[in-house]
C-alpha cells in the first residue's frame, strides 16, 4: 500500500502512470458509471478518467483491506459520510476519480490520499470518509442553529427580508429602499450586492443569474464530489448589506480541525485590491498567503476577535474541520457561513509549508487519531 512520492509541475499521462503505483484495468463497466448519472455522465468522460478511475478503484481497495479511515464503522448517530451516500462502488469510484482528478490539475500532482501530509489532501480524504452533521452546517440558513446556545448571545443576527424556494424577487413595495445582498444557502460564489428599488432591467439580469445558480446546484456538488449540497433545500434570500457605502466589508474566516482553531483568513478590498492576511490563533501576522496575496501588515484586532475564536471552536467541537466566516461591524458579530471543504479540496495553497503545517496541526480526530507525517504510512 505504499504510495510513491509525488513531484511539483503539470504532468502528462505517463509522468502521471510514472507516479502512480501498477494499476489493474478498470473493473467497474462503463455503462455502470454512466447509469450513475446518466443525464451528467457520457461515454466519453469514462474514458478520459479511465486512470483516474482505475486509481479510485485502486484507493478503495486498499482503505478496506487496511481498515483505513474508519471504513469498518458506521457513522455516529446524527452525522453522515459520502461513503454511504453514494450507494454503489461505481458511485463511489467515479467520485473519487473526479475529486482526484480536480487536485491533481491544480497541484501538478496527485494527492497522497493513502497517507495525506497536507490540510488539502486531509480534505480530499474527508469528503468521502468524513463525518457531517446531519442538517448540514453548509446551510447558509441553518449555521446559526449549530452555535451552541449559551454562544448566541454573543452574536447579532443578520436581518433576512425575503426569501423563495425558485428564482424570483420580491416586489419593490416589500422592501425598503437600500442595499442588500441577494443569496442562496447552497454552493459557493452565489451572492450579489443589489439595491432596492430594482428597475425592469436589473430583475431580469437578477433572474437570470438565480436560474443559472440553480441549474448548475446539481452540477457543482456531483463534479466536485461535494455530496452534501445535494441534502441542502435550495433557498433564494434577501439579506441586509452590512458594509458600510463604496467599501467592502472584512470576512474572517477561522480554520478549525479538532475543536481548535488553527489559522484564521481575513479578506479585504475584494472588489478591488483583494488582500488576503493570514493570523494565528493569537493573531500574530504569519508570513505565508493562502490562496491571494498578503501584504504581511499586521492589522488591527477587531474587538470581537475573542468572541469569534470562543463560537468557532464551541460549533466545531465535533467537526473534523470546519472554516467558520464572520461579519464584524463595530461591537457586532455575524456568522457569516460555516463550510466544511475549503474550495472542495482542489485549490492549491500560495504557501505550500502553510499547507503542510495545517496538515500537521490536523491531527487526533476521529478521521486523522494520529499522524506520524512520513510518506508511507497513512494518518
Amino acid at each position: 500500500m505504499l504510495q510513491r512520492p509525488v513531484h511539483d509541475g503539470s504532468m502528462t499521462k505517463l509522468q502521471l502512470q510514472e507516479v502512480l503505483p501498477d494499476l489493474p484495468e478498470r473493473v467497474t463497466p462503463a455503462e455502470d458509471i454512466i447509469n450513475v448519472s446518466p443525464e451528467l455522465i457520457k461515454d466519453r468522460d469514462v474514458r478520459r478518467l479511465d486512470l483516474f478511475l482505475r486509481y479510485a478503484e485502486y484507493l478503495l481497495e486498499q482503505i478496506r483491506q487496511h481498515g483505513l479511515f474508519g471504513i469498518g464503522q458506521a457513522p455516529r448517530q446524527g452525522f453522515s459520510r459520502g461513503y454511504e451516500y453514494y450507494e454503489n462502488d461505481a458511485a463511489r469510484v467515479f467520485a473519487l476519480a473526479t475529486s482526484i482528478n480536480r487536485f491533481t490539475q491544480n497541484h501538478g500532482h496527485p494527492p497522497r490520499f493513502l497517507a495525506p501530509q497536507t490540510a488539502t489532501e486531509k480534505l480530499l480524504v474527508m469528503k468521502m470518509f468524513g463525518e457531517i452533521p446531519d442538517g448540514p452546517p453548509a446551510d447558509k440558513l441553518k449555521a446559526e442553529l449549530f452555535v451552541p446556545p449559551d454562544d448566541l448571545p454573543r452574536l447579532t443576527l443578520t436581518r433576512r427580508l425575503w426569501m423563495a424556494t425558485s428564482p424570483s424577487l420580491p416586489d419593490n413595495d416589500l422592501i425598503p429602499p437600500g442595499r442588500y445582498f441577494l443569496k442562496t444557502n447552497f454552493g459557493a460564489g452565489n451572492n450579489i450586492p443589489v439595491r432596492f428599488p430594482l428597475d425592469e432591467e436589473m430583475r431580469s439580469t437578477l433572474l437570470n443569474k438565480q436560474s443559472k445558480w440553480f441549474e448548475r446546484r446539481y452540477r457543482h456538488g456531483f463534479w466536485a464530489g461535494e455530496w452534501r449540497y445535494q441534502n441542502i433545500s435550495p433557498r433564494i434570500f434577501l439579506e441586509e448589506n452590512l458594509a458600510e457605502e463604496g467599501q467592502d466589508i472584512a470576512d474572517w474566516k477561522l480554520w478549525v480541525t479538532g475543536g481548535r482553531v488553527q489559522i484564521v483568513q481575513v479578506d479585504q478590498e475584494r472588489s478591488s485590491n483583494h488582500i488576503q492576511r493570514v493570523y494565528d490563533r493569537d493573531f500574530n501576522i504569519l508570513p505565508d498567503e493562502l490562496y491571494y496575496p498578503s501584504d504581511f501588515q499586521p492589522g488591527l484586532r477587531p474587538p470581537t476577535y475573542d468572541n469569534m475564536v470562543l463560537i468557532a471552536e464551541s460549533i466545531c467541537t465535533n467537526l473534523e474541520f470546519a472554516r467558520v466566516d464572520f461579519f464584524s461591524r463595530n461591537n457586532d458579530l455575524y456568522l457569516g457561513e460555516i463550510t466544511l471543504c475549503t474550495y472542495g479540496a482542489k485549490k492549491k495553497m500560495r504557501s505550500a509549508g502553510l499547507d503542510r503545517r495545517l496538515g500537521q496541526a490536523w491531527s487526533g480526530t476521529h478521521l486523522f487519531p494520529e499522524c506520524n507525517n512520513t510518506d508511507t504510512a497513512p494518518c
